[in-house]
């Protein structure tokens, strides 16, 4: 996004004062969130507005209330006005790309040739801000280094929300302890307050530097600098940690396991059986399963030294009938909140970047890989939301092929939804 911003003796200080070429990602990192730096960004923090999207579905609702009122008051007076007003609300639905670059990269060059982006960045549900740091180096994924092209963020949200450092013994494992940078627990906790698992936009923010081979940075000419919207959002993981899920043993060598076709064959298996399992513990309600548990499986359990035929003859068939039943709902409401999750999540993301004054936005398949969200049902959600946007002109979907098959399923969603 241009901004005249960018022309000023303010913008001159930061640009100035930046670590230039060749900067490790690390010190990079490490010497842009020191808050003393962070005051050189304090003229522009008052710039930088933060779109939470919390109770976007509330006030959908209060909307439409409103417009059905002032649609009944319209058809009294005069048909003419309603059918203009109809016209104003008629949707145009975006143009669907591939972008064989990361997020990043199409972020910067789409902004550099005159587009308004948002760009989406991916931040799981424990981590808020989507910004954390191993060692005082960024993780190796293409989402830290977008945060990293943004430096000003560590301060804005230090100055809004009490970003903080929660220690970290930089040994480049994943534990709790890690050095991140992340909203206070009670802050997370508010709903008020942003949290990614309901999105949130961060807009204005500066795109100062380009990350060169996941090792270091390269400073932009002044005049190549711009201005992005950030998309936080988080997703459903089924997935159980990389030492202890099937999926992450297998590929890290942790398996005895030496054939390939038959390893990636229980790859295949896992995926489906931590899906089903994720669903009901996440989408499922607490009581239900408690309830399910107290009539059924406690009977299981106090017979588990039995043969499982013995058991099976045992059952009643009118209770196996009951049994069936009760599973088969269980099923379907964690399924149904699931997609009822996925449907809202995206719908926000829509509206947040709309609201942001973007043109265009950058997404990926977001949950498809290590979070083992099942690629058809994301492409369909996220198809059925981009079909309700109003005044997106462009997506881009980073790091696909243009016969990504993805890209296809997305946009089969949006002619359906249409219909």
């Amino acid at each position: 996004m241009s901004s005249d911003f960018l022309k000023t003796s303010e913008f001159d200080n930061i640009y100035n004062n930046l670590p230039e070429t060749g900067t490790s990602t690390g010190d990079f990192a490490y010497y842009t969130a020191n808050p003393e730096f962070q005051k050189l960004f304090h003229s522009h923090f008052e710039r930088i507005s933060i779109i939470n999207c919390h109770h976007f579905k509330e006030e959908e609702e209060e909307k439409e209330e409103e417009e059905e009122e002032e649609e009944k008051e319209e058809k009294e007076k005069d048909k003419k006005n309603s059918e203009k007003k109809n016209q104003k609300k008629k949707t145009f639905l975006p143009e669907l790309f591939a972008y064989e670059k990361f997020s990043g990269p199409a972020a910067l060059e789409l902004a550099q040739s005159g587009k308004k982006v948002a760009v989406l960045i991916f931040a799981d549900s424990t981590n808020v801000g989507g910004i954390y740091m191993t060692g005082y180096s960024p993780a190796g994924t293409q989402e830290e280094h977008n945060v990293l092209m943004a430096p000003e963020i560590y301060g804005f949200l230090g100055n809004r929300f009490g970003v903080h450092d929660i220690g970290g013994n930089g040994d480049g494992i994943y534990n709790a302890n890690q050095k991140r940078y992340s909203l206070n627990k009670e802050d997370y906790e508010n709903p008020e307050v942003i949290n990614p698992a309901y999105g949130y936009i961060l807009t204005n923010l500066l795109m100062t530097h380009e990350v060169q081979q996941r090792m270091s940075m390269k400073k932009l000419p002044k005049e190549s600098v711009v201005e992005v919207s950030y998309a936080f959002l988080s997703m459903p993981s089924f997935a159980t940690g990389v030492s202890g899920d099937p999926i992450g043993a297998m590929l890290i060598g942790q398996r005895e396991e030496k054939d390939g076709n038959k390893i990636y064959e229980d790859i295949k298996r896992a995926h489906s059986l931590l899906q089903q399992t994720g669903k009901l513990a996440i989408f499922c309600s607490e009581k239900k399963l408690q309830d399910f548990a107290e009539q059924y499986i406690g009977d299981i359990i106090a017979k588990k030294k039995e043969a499982h035929k013995k058991l099976q003859k045992e059952l009643k068939f009118e209770d196996f009938k009951s049994f069936k039943k009760e599973v088969t709902t269980i099923l379907e409401e964690a399924q149904k909140n699931y997609e009822a999750c996925l449907l809202e999540k995206f719908t926000n993301l829509i509206k947040g970047t709309e609201r942001a004054g973007a043109d265009t936005l950058i997404l990926g398949k977001i949950g498809c890989g290590a979070f083992l969200n099942n690629e058809n049902e994301i492409s369909k959600f996220m198809g059925k939301a981009i079909a309700k946007s109003k005044y997106i002109k462009y997506i881009y979907f980073a790091g696909l092929q243009k016969n990504d098959p993805f890209i296809t399923k997305v946009k089969e969603a949006m002619k359906n939804e249409e219909i």
